[in-house]
């Protein structure tokens, strides 16, 4: 085996270092081609693993034969807290099985997890490319070693996976910063007042912005590709980093959500290649996106005794306020270099005539008019109707007439980004552009603001294709959503790297003929579309009376607090990322499980973004509602019950046709109504239904004020339904609400306790007979005149009379849907 950078070597060994004494010949086999002594690597493996888990720690046969904890039941508690929680002995999978448990059981070993990994790397035997090979490792060691515990014992809840990687990450940077220093030809020690690392943190700025700034009526069709765009995008520009500086995924602490943080030797080249790059791809951002979308990158140098100590709370305080300092500034570079790209007139003619993309309503550069996308185009020889993207260019004898809107490049490619993604099973990342024909450039490409990264993202049946075309060349491939089964060596060839990637929402509810509409998501039929199908019951989408939409958005509380506090007073590098690596698997990785766990989920909800610790949902709104609810739940199972663990979340209920910008703010004011709710000692922890933040922690039934509004809900829907109430009586609430709310505002009587008691009593005596109505509506009299339920007083910020309403006004949509 030949390789150009003894880098590539030392990595692949510092992955494998502390692995089981029969795994060391697979490292062993190429220490020669590191160009040092076995003694040296010693030494830098030694330096290395000080900084992963602190000085004089070393590995221990037993550590790994251990259990893996979570890192998320002793997040935030007391010192010296009691682990009960275990994940199974078993390869990564993204389903409940993987949940820690208090009574785990054992279905495999470690000892059988280590067996199942070397089989799988006998596989790169045959490897000449020692990089591809050692990351093809790493994403093996993801797979089958990620519940087996890092080998010192330090941290009972940081996997031999984790370990691994961040060791590996500061290995290569520690051999770049001595060898820049001419250290390694003998025996070295550094100072603790060194600084060997430099920390870095890159932010996409914009990303919430952009994602829903959607207009037209293609929003539905256009969304689902604008969010998977903006994870091409950031992770290009990753992948621009690790390429141009020379690093590796386990350089990587954190990457979700448009932001990661990387390992970098701290040395003069690497610092001028950051500035050069920060610059290039700043200006290709800007060439695309105009304003919408910049790059915003900070680092801090950090002393080795800091990473020793395990003092990185200050390290992570200075990198934030420079980041924020950064962002403050983020396009001063661009105006230095070019002042004129800024401050010429705009190209809109007088009277707003100048053409606009239909999906962005952003005004088309003169670079786009030439060579202008157009979408819902005439296009063929019949001149069908192709809701689809086509350049003008193919049909130069066309009228633009024709066409409905005109595109950029830019969102043509995230039409069809989206268009695809749900049968999309593979994503290939190139430095070359791989030679395709037209269609295939057109429908598998995707080169993100030309950063000079080559994307592909190709179904099961173009896999030939592309096997042919990366005929002698080396190429990240990885499967999408499948931690099984990714290594294709037999099926796209050797030398290229392989591995996995999660994302939330590839897959959607639709059919042959592409994604439903939001109009079929809300409950409305489309008749073209059910023409198609050989029965009408086959057509999984039902006709419903109330159509509207839920846009849900929720986030995890405090957990940026927690981040920098919950870990303890001394923290490491390798619990930041296993702590981001734990949230990812849950809102990038087992979301799609709970939305195919459910019919009514797979054809009524589509999961437009999740990732890091938020999410944003649309579909049927009752549906929504019901999602929201069992990402709750299962959240609370994932964190093995930690009550300092939470998350708030809000839904907006709209028509079909409104704005999806104006839908997602108004989402968004709903979660942080749900974010600054209070019950008792609590905060957060709470959900925004109908402008009505409602506290939904584990409590009794009676003090979650989210449960006593569903209880109250189902009995006045079963009510009204079987004809014991009137959809009348639901509306006489809310008019009583309203009457309060007056009263008060006017410092007035409280008449409407006085109307309320006739109200009911009038109900009550029209259904006399039914004594389960009259204790009912007795109950219900007594706690909104007395602010308490089941004989307890209330400790809510709403009044019952107010959670009555919302009850009365979610009764009332229910059962005008039915």
């Amino acid at each position: 085996m030949s390789v150009s950078n003894p880098r590539d070597a030392l990595y692949f060994i510092a992955l494998l270092y502390d692995a089981p004494t029969a795994l060391q010949s697979h490292w062993k086999s190429v220490v020669q081609q590191t160009g040092l002594s076995e003694e040296r690597i010693a030494e830098l493996m030694t330096t290395a693993r000080s900084y992963v888990v602190g000085a004089k720690r070393k590995p221990q046969s037993s550590a790994m034969n251990a259990p893996l904890r979570s890192v998320f039941e002793s997040l935030g508690a007391s010192d010296g807290a009691a682990y009960k929680h275990q994940y199974p002995k078993q390869a990564l999978a993204y389903t409940s099985t993987f949940f820690p448990s208090d009574a785990a059981t054992e279905s495999t070993s470690t000892n059988d997890l280590w067996q199942a990994f070397e089989r799988d790397l006998a596989q790169l035997n045959a490897y000449s490319n020692i990089r591809a090979k050692a990351e093809t490792a790493l994403h093996l060691l993801h797979r089958h070693v990620v519940t087996v515990p890092e080998p010192t014992g330090t941290f009972a809840y940081v996997s031999y996976y984790d370990y691994a990687k961040s060791l590996a990450g500061f290995v290569v940077s520690l051999y770049d910063y001595l060898t820049s220093q001419k250290r390694l030809s003998e025996g070295f020690t550094l100072d603790e007042q060194e600084q060997p690392i430099l920390l870095l943190s890159g932010d996409i700025s914009g990303v919430q912005d952009f994602l829903y700034d959607i207009v037209g009526r293609s929003a539905a069709k256009s969304l689902k590709g604008r969010s998977f765009y903006l994870q091409l995008l950031s992770t290009s520009i990753l992948q621009r980093f690790l390429d141009e500086l020379g690093l590796y995924e386990g350089n990587v602490v954190y990457d979700s959500g448009g932001s990661f943080n990387l390992i970098v030797p701290n040395i003069e080249d690497k610092k001028q290649r950051i500035e050069q790059l920060k610059q290039s791809i700043s200006e290709r951002l800007f060439a695309t996106h105009r304003t919408g979308l910049s790059l915003v990158i900070a680092e801090v140098a950090v002393y080795a005794g800091d990473l020793i100590h395990a003092n990185l709370h200050a390290v992570m305080r200075k990198l934030h306020e420079e980041l924020e300092r950064q962002k403050l500034q983020k396009l001063q570079p661009l105006i230095a270099a070019n002042p004129s790209q800024f401050f010429n007139p705009s190209l809109v003619e007088e009277g707003g005539g100048h053409p606009r993309d239909g999906i962005t309503g952003e005004e088309l550069s003169e670079q786009e008019l030439k060579d202008t996308w157009v979408y819902a185009a005439r296009g063929g020889d019949d001149g069908e109707v192709r809701e689809y993207p086509w350049k003008i260019s193919d049909y130069p004898k066309r009228d633009l007439k024709d066409f409905e809107s005109r595109v950029a490049e830019a969102s043509a490619k995230q039409i069809i980004l989206g268009k695809g993604l749900r049968q999309v099973n593979y994503w290939i990342s190139s430095k070359e552009r791989l030679s395709l024909n037209n269609k295939l450039s057109r429908d598998c490409e995707f080169i993100p603001c030309d950063l000079g990264v080559y994307n592909y993202l190709i179904p099961e049946d173009k896999i030939e294709v592309f096997k042919a075309a990366l005929q002698g060349k080396s190429a990240r491939i990885s499967v999408i959503n499948a931690a099984t089964d990714f290594l294709q060596v037999g099926r796209f060839g050797a030398n290229n790297q392989y591995g996995f990637v999660i994302y939330g929402g590839n897959k959607f509810p639709g059919d042959s003929k592409g994604a439903f509409t939001f109009s079929e998501l809300a409950g409305q039929i489309d008749k073209e579309r059910k023409k198609k199908y050989k029965s009408s019951d086959e057509y999984p989408i039902k006709e419903e009376k109330l159509k509207r939409l839920g846009v849900l958005r929720m986030d995890v509380d405090n957990l940026g607090y927690l981040f920098r506090k919950g870990l303890g007073e001394e923290v490491r590098f390798v619990e930041y990322s296993a702590l981001s690596r734990s949230l990812d698997y849950f809102f990038k990785g087992y979301l799609n499980t709970i939305w195919a766990s459910d019919p009514k989920y797979q054809f009524q909800t589509q999961i437009i973004y999740s990732g890091g610790d938020d999410l944003f949902i649309i579909g049927r709104w009752n549906s929504i509602i019901d999602f929201a609810k069992t990402i709750k739940a299962d959240f609370q199972k994932w964190v093995c019950g930690n009550e300092k663990l939470t998350i708030s979340g809000g839904m907006a209920m709209v028509s079909p046709k409104f704005p999806i910008v104006k839908a997602a703010q108004l989402a968004g004011d709903a979660e942080k109504s749900a974010k600054g709710h209070s019950y008792k000692a609590n905060s957060k922890n709470s959900f925004d239904l109908l402008g009505v933040p409602m506290y939904w922690g584990q409590t009794a039934d009676w003090e979650n004020e989210f449960t006593l509004v569903e209880n109250l809900k189902e009995r006045l829907s079963t009510f009204v339904k079987h004809r014991k109430l009137s959809r009348n009586f639901l509306q006489k609430v809310q008019t009583l609400y309203q009457m309060s709310l007056e009263q008060a505002r006017k410092e007035k009587n409280e008449s409407w306790k006085w109307i309320i008691a006739y109200d009911f009593a009038r109900a009550k005596q029209e259904k006399r007979r039914d004594k389960v109505i009259g204790d009912f509506l007795d109950k219900l009299q007594e706690s909104a005149l007395f602010n308490r339920h089941e004989q307890q007083q209330l400790a809510s910020e709403h009044d019952f009379i107010a959670l009555l309403n919302a009850a009365a006004r979610w009764a009332e949509l229910e059962t005008k849907a039915k």
